[in-house]
């Protein structure tokens, strides 16, 4: 952590005077994901406002942008997640019509390419260094604007490092099929090939780049104050989104925990269960 601050901070030259610089490691002790407590009668976290999901996705006028709703509500992902899909990763289930999104470790997933007609396979860390000359956004030093962390998943298949997305509501995965090939039209394929990233900068010089999460955070609370929303209600975040996702599976569709915890891949149960609490 310290090498890569000193490649990145104006003002790391200061840091011996911190308690960090002289050793003493500061342990995280809050993780967004399971919550501050695991006491009994703790309240579930606050999630999006479920009457306005819609209506915010409906007030998005950027294609794109609305690929990134859908996926953060209905498809339970995470902002960061949304940073290491490429553009194989998205294809259709010809049996329902539906997207069909893979989410692969950025490092360790394995994946098929081609050189010169030859194919090649690898993980995706391979993939990026031989084709692009590249390295996996996670390992990108924290204040690089292209870093997008990774909290890691239940993995649908432990071999190729990779699980699939599942949508809440199967219309919702219809519709992101055909805001796709629109968003595919007109934005990515004219963006060319410089890198494999499916979501990408849409304005001025960075058009094409990919696309960077804190441009995207401040377009998501844009979207949020359209319909009359706050940034300083509760649930009224990126992560919120999530939390609309578990509040969906747990009050609306009703799910047993264990099916739960496996569409919204949680490695522990506890995780899962902070949503069926009353």
């Amino acid at each position: 952590k310290l090498a890569h601050r000193k490649k990145t901070d104006l003002l790391f030259h200061l840091n011996p005077s911190t308690k960090e610089g002289r050793g003493m490691v500061m342990k995280r002790n809050f993780d967004p994901e399971r919550g501050a407590s695991r006491a009994r009668g703790v309240a579930a976290p606050k999630h999006f406002p479920p009457n306005k999901v819609l209506e915010l996705i409906e007030e998005t006028r950027s294609v794109r942008n609305r690929l990134c709703w859908l996926l953060m509500f209905y498809g339970g992902l995470r902002i960061s997640e949304l940073g290491h899909i490429f553009i194989n990763d998205v294809m259709r289930d010809p049996s329902t019509g539906e997207a069909k999104v893979v989410l692969a470790h950025p490092v360790d997933g394995l994946m098929t390419w081609h050189v010169n007609g030859r194919a090649r396979k690898g993980t995706r860390a391979a993939f990026l260094t031989e084709k692009y000359g590249r390295i996996p956004r996670s390992e990108l030093p924290s204040k690089d604007p292209e870093h997008a962390g990774w909290k890691g998943m239940m993995l649908d298949d432990g071999n190729t490092k990779q699980s699939y997305l599942h949508w809440i509501d199967p219309r919702i995965g219809i519709l992101f099929w055909k805001l796709h090939a629109i968003y595919m039209r007109t934005a990515r394929i004219p963006a060319g090939d410089d890198h494999p990233y499916y979501f990408i900068s849409l304005r001025g010089d960075s058009f094409g780049e990919p696309l960077k999460l804190g441009a995207l955070r401040k377009q998501f609370y844009a979207a949020a104050e359209r319909v009359d929303l706050s940034s300083k209600t509760q649930g009224v975040n990126p992560h919120g989104c999530r939390h609309f996702y578990g509040w969906y599976c747990a009050n609306l569709l009703k799910l047993p925990k264990e099916k739960a915890q496996k569409l919204m891949h949680h490695t522990s149960m506890l995780s899962t269960e902070v949503y069926y609490r009353l």
